[in-house]
C-alpha cells in the first residue's frame, strides 16, 4: 500500500464522522434532557472510535514497505548486556502443525536413581584372620622367653601367643612371658597335687651355666614352621624359646590366668613363691627342652615345642581346665579411640640408652610392627612357604606404669604391680590414657578408661608392657 492512498482513505473517513455528529446534534436540540444526555454519549463514542481509526491509520503509514504486521504481539527477549551479537528467534507460527504419519515415540520410564554405595570406614580396622580367641575354661600355658643381648634373636613361638608380657629384670634388660590358649590334644582335668617344680636338667638357681641338654639324635624339632588349626583350637609350634628363668613378679601375671608356667631355673624369690602361690610349673625337664647350639656355655639357646610340652603335661596328669574367667575382654565391634592421641609410632624406654621397645603402625594390615633397640624383632620360624622370616606384630598394646627397685646384690628387681596406676591403651594408630588396678598378687589386673569404663580389646595379639615409672612412653 502506498502512502498517498492511505492519506485519501483517512480523509473520506473523517468527513463521514463529521456528518454523523452534525445529524445527532440536529436531532437532540429540540428533545428532552434525557435524550440530550444520550446523544452526548453517542457523540463521545463516535469521537473515540474516530481517534482509534486515525491512530491505526497513522501506524500503518509508518511501517516500511515489505514489512509484515502481525495481529498478535511479539514477546520481547532481553539479550545479555555483554553479548556482541543478538540472535532473534522467529515468531511462533500460527499455522496448524501437519498430522504426523509416524507412530508416537513412547516416553521412556525413568529408572530409579541408585543409592550411593557406602564409603569406606574413616578408620579402617583389620583383624588377624588366624587369631584364636582364648577358649573359656581352657587352662593356658605360659613360657618365659629370653630378651637379653643379641644371642636370643630371632625368638621362637611369640607370634602364636595370644598375650605377651614384657617386664624389666636385673641389669636393665627385659624378659617376656608368652601366654598360649590351645587345645592339648588329650582329655582330662585332674589335679596334679605336687605343685613343686620338676627335678630335671634345670638348675634350682638362675639359669646361666648351661643349657637344657642336646636335642636327641634324629629329632625333627625346628625343621619346619609351626602350624595351627583355628577351627578346633589346635596348635603345633616347633620352636618356643629361648626359654629362661623365672622371676617372682612374673608369677603374679601367671596367676591372673591360672597358667601352667614353663621355665628353666628361677630366682630365690621365685623358688620360694612357687609353693606360696601354688604354681603349676615345668622347670627344665630333660626331654622337654633341648639346645639348638652345641655351646654348653650358652644359656640362651634352650627351646621347647608344643609336642614335647603337651606330652609331658599329659604324662604328669596336670590339670588343663580352669574356672578362672579370661582376664582380657575382646570387643566384637571395632574399637576406635576417637579421643586418643596419634600413635603411628610408639617408643617405650625401660632404661635410658639401654633397653627400648618400639612399635610402628602398618595401615595396610592394621597391626603394629614390633622393634627392639631400633631393629625389627623377627620370628625364628619362617613363613609357610619358607621364603623369609616375619616380623613380630601386635594388634593391641597395653602400657602399665609401675614403680620398680633393686632387691639384692645381683640387681634383681621387685615392683608394685599390686595396687593401682596409670597407663595407655594403644591400637589402630591411636593411644588413650587408662588406669590399672590389682587388689592382690593372685587377682586379675583391671584396665579401665579414665571414665571408669572397662577397656575392651580389638581381636588380635596383645602385648602388655610393664614399664618403670622412671622410663618413658613417646608417641608420634
Amino acid at each position: 500500500m502506498c502512502f498517498g492512498a492511505q492519506r485519501k482513505g483517512m480523509s473520506i473517513r473523517m468527513n463521514k464522522v463529521k456528518n454523523a455528529i452534525a445529524n445527532i446534534m440536529g436531532f437532540i436540540k429540540k428533545r428532552s434532557p434525557v435524550v440530550i444526555v444520550v446523544g452526548a454519549v453517542l457523540i463521545l463514542g463516535i469521537i473515540a472510535g474516530a481517534a482509534v481509526v486515525i491512530n491505526s491509520s497513522l501506524r500503518v503509514a509508518d511501517v516500511p514497505q515489505d514489512t509484515v504486521v502481525f495481529d498478535e504481539p511479539i514477546a520481547t527477549v532481553s539479550a545479555p548486556a555483554d553479548t556482541s551479537e543478538t540472535t532473534v528467534a522467529p515468531p511462533p507460527s500460527t499455522a496448524p502443525a501437519p498430522a504426523s504419519t509416524q507412530p508416537p515415540t513412547p516416553t521412556p520410564t525413568p529408572e530409579p536413581t541408585p543409592e550411593p554405595a557406602p564409603g569406606p570406614d574413616p578408620t579402617p580396622t583389620t583383624y588377624p584372620d588366624n587369631f584364636v580367641f582364648p577358649k573359656e575354661n581352657l587352662r593356658p600355658f605360659a613360657v618365659m622367653i629370653d630378651n637379653e643381648g643379641l644371642r636370643p634373636f630371632p625368638q621362637g613361638g611369640l607370634e602364636y601367643a595370644q598375650l605377651v608380657y614384657e617386664a624389666i629384670v636385673e641389669g636393665g634388660a627385659t624378659r617376656l612371658m608368652a601366654v598360649f590358649w590351645y587345645d592339648y590334644g588329650f582329655g582330662g582335668d585332674s589335679e596334679d597335687e605336687g605343685n613343686a617344680g620338676d627335678a630335671g636338667a634345670g638348675s634350682t638357681g638362675d639359669a646361666g651355666s648351661g643349657g637344657a641338654g642336646s636335642s636327641p639324635s634324629g629329632s625333627s624339632d625346628g625343621d619346619k614352621p609351626g602350624s595351627r588349626d583355628s577351627s578346633n583350637n589346635k596348635i603345633d609350634i616347633k620352636l618356643i624359646g629361648p626359654v629362661r628363668s623365672a622371676r617372682h613378679y612374673f608369677l603374679n601375671f601367671e596367676k591372673e590366668h591360672d597358667a601352667i608356667y614353663i621355665h628353666i631355673g628361677q630366682s630365690p624369690q621365685a623358688d620360694r613363691d612357687f609353693s606360696v602361690l601354688k604354681v603349676d610349673h615345668i622347670n627344665g625337664v630333660g626331654g622337654v627342652f633341648w639346645d639348638i647350639t652345641p655351646n654348653k656355655n650358652n644359656w640362651q639357646d634352650s627351646y621347647t615345642s608344643t609336642e614335647r610340652l603337651f606330652s609331658h603335661i599329659e604324662r604328669r596328669n596336670m590339670r588343663i581346665t580352669t574356672d578362672i574367667e579370661p582376664a582380657l575382654t575382646y570387643s566384637l565391634e571395632p574399637v576406635i579411640l576417637e579421643s586418643g592421641e596419634d600413635a603411628d609410632e610408639v617408643r617405650i624406654t625401660y632404661i635410658k640408652n639401654f633397653t627400648n621397645t618400639a612399635y610402628k603402625f602398618d595401615e595396610e594390615t592394621g597391626l603394629y610392627l614390633r622393634y627392639r633397640n631400633g631393629n625389627p624383632q623377627m620370628a625364628r620360624e619362617t613363613t609357610a612357604n619358607n621364603d623369609s622370616s616375619r616380623q613380630l606384630t601386635a594388634k593391641n598394646v597395653l602400657v602399665q606404669s609401675v614403680r620398680n627397685w633393686s632387691i639384692d646384690n645381683e640387681d634383681r628387681q621387685d615392683m608394685n604391680d599390686v595396687g593401682s596406676g596409670e597407663g595407655y591403651y594403644i591400637t589402630n594408630g591411636k593411644a588413650e590414657k587408662i588406669k590399672w588396678s590389682k587388689s592382690a598378687r593372685t587377682a586379675q589386673t583391671k584396665f579401665t578408661y579414665l571414665s571408669g569404663e572397662p577397656v575392651l580389646l580389638n581381636p588380635g595379639q596383645t602385648y602388655i608392657q610393664i614399664v618403670p615409672t622412671s622410663g618413658s612412653v613417646v608417641f608420634e
